[in-house]
């Protein structure tokens, strides 16, 4: 089996922050989301893996680029960024030709996928889809379910019986893919990849699934990203994450804090935040903040949260005393 992550999609709710990075690179735990994604598929022991990305964020490769780094053979494509998945998947024509577990660079999870791999080749099913159980139906592609059998794929439905959202984790057939890459299913090029399974699953294609009684989450918003990041710090069994080259100078580090490289932080006080490389955090109280890279907060020990983009200056000014 081989590992395909799909990072072309950077919409979100995360601004101003994607801006300057896409999303798939903002980092949890100090590290990008897409190398968390790389990691859990070398410990499923997936030794072939390709990353597809936009042809403007070809810097990526700069960042995954060491094969020894993951234990795996890397393969990068760049695509338009405007084009659907499923042409995507299949621009990566020579690399699609064994079952495939296809992942998209702005899901976290924290289970292995080693069961879900096991389940998938002793299966004989075309596809298998993963579903996680949620109340936000209107925010996700919702599988309707009957007899154990995926009957329908709805697209973030108003009202629907069914709570299980696909989590954009696939698992692709070899024999399937082959047919792709013939050309016999070309009609469905243009589509996302829920959609191209709801048609297989009318023409009473093979398709099944499996659930998720464990974390996962798509990153779309700040709340997103700092739930992530609490999440991977609790799996590390650490409490924050300051990098080597940080320097802590008279401040107190609480619990959920990622420090990035080279970054000061000076008579602070930080908690539930991200703090991005080079920045600059002196004489604040940081809470429920993500700072950009090469920022600078100058807080006057005033309580601070929020979104601040890469470079942003801030400095609180002190209330002028009252006569």
């Amino acid at each position: 089996m081989k590992g395909l992550i799909i990072c072309i999609d950077n919409n979100s709710f995360l601004e101003p922050l994607t801006y300057t990075t896409p999303k798939y690179m903002l980092p949890a735990a100090n590290a990008p989301l897409c190398e968390h994604i790389i990691r859990s598929l070398s410990e499923a022991n997936i030794r072939d893996i390709a990353v597809i990305i936009p042809d403007n964020f070809k810097n990526f490769i700069n960042s995954f680029g060491n094969d020894l780094k993951f234990n795996c053979n890397m393969k990068y494509y760049s695509v338009n960024k405007s084009i659907s998945a499923m042409y995507a998947l299949l621009h990566a024509k020579d690399f699609i030709n064994d079952d495939l577990i296809i992942i998209f660079g702005d899901n976290y999870f924290d289970f292995s996928l080693s069961e879900y791999i096991n389940v998938f080749n002793k299966s004989n099913y075309d596809i298998m889809v993963l579903l996680k159980e949620t109340e936000n139906i209107w925010n996700h592609d919702i599988a309707e379910i009957e007899d154990n059998k995926i009957l329908n794929i709805a697209n973030k439905p108003k009202i629907t019986q069914s709570k299980y959202a696909l989590s954009n984790i696939y698992f692709f057939s070899r024999s399937l893919l082959r047919s792709l890459s013939k050309g016999k299913s070309l009609k469905y090029i243009n589509q996302d990849i829920p959609l191209f399974i709801n048609h297989t699953v009318h023409r009473g294609g093979n398709v099944g699934f499996k659930f998720i009684d464990t974390t996962w989450m798509k990153i779309n918003r700040t709340k997103d990203l700092l739930e992530c990041n609490k999440n991977i710090l609790s799996k590390m069994n650490q409490n924050s994450i300051i990098s080597f080259d940080a320097r802590i100078i008279k401040s107190e580090i609480k619990d959920n804090v990622s420090i990035g490289k080279r970054s000061i932080v000076k008579n602070s006080i930080i908690s539930n935040s991200i703090i991005m490389d080079d920045c600059i955090i002196d004489s604040a109280v940081l809470n429920n903040c993500i700072v950009g890279n090469y920022s600078s907060i100058i807080g006057k020990n005033q309580i601070i949260n929020g979104v601040f983009g890469d470079k942003s200056n801030i400095l609180i000014m002190e209330n002028e005393s009252e006569e």
